[in-house]
């Protein structure tokens, strides 16, 4: 059996899993190519600035995932246990798998709603973007 990549959620201590993202079908903005930040302070004295430098800039990471159940009430279920699991303003660790047996944990909140995207209907299935913000948390 071919190995398939998982992301999962868990609390800000890296150990309690929060949610497993079961079916993911995308991911974009990872793996990011760190962008280190700067702070420039232009025209002191009439001339050049000073460039001083920071940390790395946070980016976004968006999950496509799909929800599949048997009907409309368990749909809708699993619908608001993904929004209410993954809370708003609340600091996760996102781990994303990169082999068998090693995860890159990113530090991230939800800082948008979860989008729907596609569904039919809402009878048994919809697909969904989640969009985290890396980096943002210490």
């Amino acid at each position: 059996m071919a190995f398939v990549p998982t992301a999962k959620i868990y609390a800000s201590d890296g150990v309690s899993l929060v949610y497993n993202i079961g079916n993911m079908l995308d991911i974009q903005g990872w793996p990011n190519d760190e962008e280190p930040d700067s702070v420039s302070l232009t025209n002191l004295r009439g001339q050049g600035e000073i460039n001083i430098s920071g940390g790395n800039k946070s980016f976004d990471i968006i999950i496509t995932g799909r929800l599949s159940v048997a009907n409309y009430t368990a749909l809708i279920s699993a619908w608001n246990s993904l929004q209410s699991t993954i809370a708003l303003h609340t600091a996760y660790y996102l781990k994303i798998d990169t082999s068998v047996s090693t995860t890159d944990p990113i530090k991230v909140k939800r800082i948008a709603p979860i989008e729907i995207i596609r569904t039919n209907n809402m009878n048994t299935w919809l697909y969904y973007n989640l969009t985290l913000r890396a980096l943002s948390w210490t």
